[in-house]
């Protein structure tokens, strides 16, 4: 038995060793060598501001650091614009504010580094009108007014309270047109009976409604009791925070929604999900150049 028992370990043993060797794994360069890295978020009613920093090899455990020395440009549909100044902390900026439809570039030289750009235009504003708003239910019915084309779109809900404090609250839908892009398609029983917009900053894509003019319907709960919603389980009605509620609605530039849709699809729980490389749109570097046009609406005051 021991003779049997010797015989069977040293197979395992050489069967071991005769499947092992050795594997060079060869890591793309553009993960491996400092990058600029170029972020910024432009607005018509905003200076033109960008971050500028320096990326990190994915072999090195350190975070990456800002650059306080470049040479950062701005150009508006092609021509020089300005140069930015150095406001600290990796930011630059100017006292320029973009135009609505027009397309600005962020150019970045620092020495030793490849010289890196992006580009966003500003969008224009859709049509988008406040229909009425549900205190018990907790919704508020909004019209889009598409203009077609390829749009973006994002809501942010908003409350202040008398102490001045704001909170961001969840949105859901039951419509599908706004649902088309969610990476998170699973339904969201329990006291709202319907589903989020989405994880990440409430985006949508226009492609199911592109040149139509509908209405929707957005759901939100300001407590863990508080939304009666359209289906599923609904516990008894609660009473809406003191406060204001506010309503922005943001045409969004297609790099910001692309950006979005791939952090939210690399933060998916769903452990099935395939992984997901966050967009950039920088050129020789990583970031990204963005922009959103907004519209706040003042919906409610408790």
């Amino acid at each position: 038995m021991k003779k049997y028992f010797f015989f069977i370990l040293m197979i395992s043993v050489a069967t071991f060793f005769s499947c092992t060797k050795n594997v060079n794994v060869n890591v793309n360069s553009k993960y491996t060598q400092p990058m600029l890295v170029l972020n910024s978020l432009l607005q018509p009613d905003s200076n033109a501001i960008v971050q500028v920093s320096k990326s990190t090899s994915a072999l090195d455990g350190s975070t990456p650091t800002i650059v306080v020395d470049a040479a950062v440009e701005l150009w508006e549909d092609g021509k020089f614009k300005t140069n930015c100044i150095n406001a600290g902390n990796g930011f630059y900026t100017t006292t320029y504010k973009p135009l609505v439809s027009h397309t600005y570039t962020f150019k970045a030289h620092e020495n030793g580094m490849t010289d890196v750009d992006g580009t966003t235009t500003i969008p224009s504003l859709s049509m988008i009108s406040i229909i009425s708003v549900d205190t018990t239910a907790e919704d508020v019915t909004i019209q889009i007014n598409d203009p077609g084309g390829n749009e973006y779109y994002s809501f942010d809900l908003t409350t202040v309270d008398t102490f001045g404090y704001t909170n961001n609250l969840q949105l859901y839908t039951d419509n599908t047109m706004l649902l088309d892009n969610t990476s998170s398609p699973a339904f969201s029983f329990g006291r709202h009976g319907n589903r989020k917009l989405h994880r990440i900053p409430n985006y949508v894509s226009n492609q199911l409604f592109i040149g139509q003019s509908n209405q929707y319907v957005l759901s939100f709960n300001t407590d863990n009791g508080g939304h009666v919603g359209h289906g599923g389980f609904q516990p008894p009605p609660q009473p809406l925070p003191i406060g204001t509620y506010y309503l922005k609605v943001s045409n969004i530039s297609a790099e910001i929604y692309k950006y979005f849709k791939t952090v939210d699809g690399s933060t998916n729980p769903n452990p099935f999900a395939e992984p997901t490389q966050i967009y950039s749109n920088v050129n020789n570097g990583l970031g990204i150049v963005g922009s959103r046009n907004n519209q706040t609406y003042f919906i409610l005051k408790k």
